[in-house]
């Protein structure tokens, strides 16, 4: 794991934020999502096996994260989310949901921008390990359209589209930056890129 500090932290930071508002927290993958895609490269699964698979190792990262943050609530149902803040193991609601394309083009900013879509949520938090979206020489992209959103690397290529489609406000931020988070939930502007739908 290549930043276990930062991820403690973020996670005493999620709690305190989900005691404030309510929140949905999507896992992505991460480490168990790279453990997939090694395999994937190694034997040629078949885009519904890895698909799958990946939505699986984001129940084991939320499941690290409930762990990180043992008083947050995980749940695997999006209509629980009505009930309050939690973090969502998503493979039973993604793995059934037809909005979602079948492989690795659909990663967990997919997975959180349909969910959104589906709870009719307008702002939607993509946390990552660098600051937002970087142009062609590595600067950062501090607003555009998602209809715009094509080829950066940080993003998958299905969450603009459903960001669009859905009319949702979309920040991309990093996460591992002590702050940033909550500066965002608290209507400021901290280093991030912001895409429009």
């Amino acid at each position: 794991m290549a930043h276990p500090r930062e991820l403690r932290r973020l996670c005493l930071e999620l709690e305190r934020l989900m005691e404030e508002r309510r929140l949905l927290i999507v896992p992505g993958g991460g480490l168990f999502a790279d453990a997939v895609r090694s395999v994937d490269a190694q034997l040629g699964l078949t885009p519904r096996a890895s698909h799958l698979m990946a939505l699986m190792s984001m129940n084991a990262y939320g499941i690290l994260l409930a762990d990180l943050a043992p008083r947050a609530r995980l749940i695997e149902r999006l209509d629980e989310a009505e009930l309050g803040s939690a973090i969502i193991l998503p493979y039973y609601e993604a793995s059934q949901d037809p909005g979602l394309p079948m492989g690795w083009e659909a990663t967990g900013d997919a997975v959180a921008a349909r969910f959104a879509e589906r709870l009719g949520v307008k702002l939607l938090i993509l946390l990552k390990d660098v600051d937002g979206l970087l142009d062609g020489r590595g600067g950062l992209i501090e607003e555009v359209e998602a209809s715009r959103v094509k080829g950066w690397s940080c993003l998958d290529p299905v969450a603009p589209r459903i960001i669009e489609r859905a009319g949702i406000t979309c920040l991309v931020l990093n996460g591992l930056v002590e702050g940033r988070l909550t500066e965002a939930l608290r209507g400021g502007r901290p280093t991030m890129t912001l895409i429009k739908p």
